[in-house]
C-alpha cells in the first residue's frame, strides 16, 4: 500500500519494518532521511525522492527494491545495505560521502562520481558480485572493511588523492592489478588480507 505523507515534514523517519508498504512517495520537503526511516520494508518496490533532499539513509534490508533514482541534490549517501536485488544504482555526482551497499549481492558495477571524497565502513562489503569500480580522484580515504569480500574485483585503480586505506578495506579481494599511490599517508591492519 501507499502512504500518504504529509508536505510539511522536513526530516522522515520510522517506518521500519512496516511490510505493509509497497510504494512511497517522499515530499518535496524533506532534506534528510534518516537512519531507520524505512529498513526492512521487506514489500517496498517502488521509491520517489525529490530534488532538493541532502541527506539519504534508511533504506537497509528493502529486499524488493530492484532500482532506485537518487537525486541530483544528494551529498550524504549511505543507505542500501542489505538490499540483495539491488541491481542499478546511478551515484549522484553531488555525493562527497558514500557508504551503505553492503550485501547488496545483485550490483555488478559502481561509478563512484568525482565528487566523493570519503568511502565509508563496509560502503560495499559483501557485494559478491561487483566486479568493476571506478575509484575517482578526490577519493581521500577509503574506510574499513569498504570493499570486504567482493571476490569478483580483479583491479583496482586507486587515486593519487588517497591517504588512507582502512582495517580489512580490500579483504578477499584478489586483483590481479593493484597500484598504491604515492600520496598514502597511513594503510591500516589487514587491508589487503586473503
Amino acid at each position: 500500500s501507499d502512504i500518504g505523507l504529509p508536505s510539511t515534514l522536513v526530516r522522515l523517519d520510522g517506518f521500519s519494518e512496516c511490510q505493509y508498504i509497497t510504494k512511497i512517495v517522499v515530499p518535496n520537503t524533506v532534506k534528510r532521511i534518516g537512519e531507520s526511516a524505512f529498513n526492512k520494508c521487506e514489500n517496498l518496490t517502488s521509491v520517489s525522492l525529490p530534488e532538493g533532499l541532502k541527506t539519504l539513509y534508511g533504506f537497509d534490508k528493502c529486499i524488493s527494491l530492484t532500482n532506485i533514482e537518487i537525486p541530483n541534490s544528494v551529498d550524504t549517501l549511505s543507505a542500501f545495505s542489505g538490499c540483495v536485488n539491488l541491481q542499478t544504482i546511478k551515484i549522484p555526482e553531488n555525493v562527497t560521502y558514500l557508504g551503505g551497499f553492503s550485501g547488496c549481492s545483485s550490483l555488478k558495477e559502481i561509478n563512484i562520481p568525482k565528487s566523493v571524497k570519503t568511502i565509508g565502513n563496509n560502503a560495499f562489503d559483501d557485494c559478491v558480485n561487483l566486479t568493476s569500480v571506478n575509484i575517482p580522484e578526490n577519493v581521500t580515504e577509503i574506510g574499513g572493511a569498504a570493499f570486504y569480500g567482493c571476490k569478483n574485483i580483479k583491479s583496482f585503480e586507486l587515486p593519487e588523492s588517497l591517504k588512507v586505506i582502512g582495517s580489512v578495506a580490500f579483504y578477499e579481494c584478489r586483483p590481479t592489478y593493484l597500484n598504491l599511490p604515492n600520496s598514502l599517508e597511513r594503510i591500516d591492519d589487514s587491508a589487503f588480507w586473503g
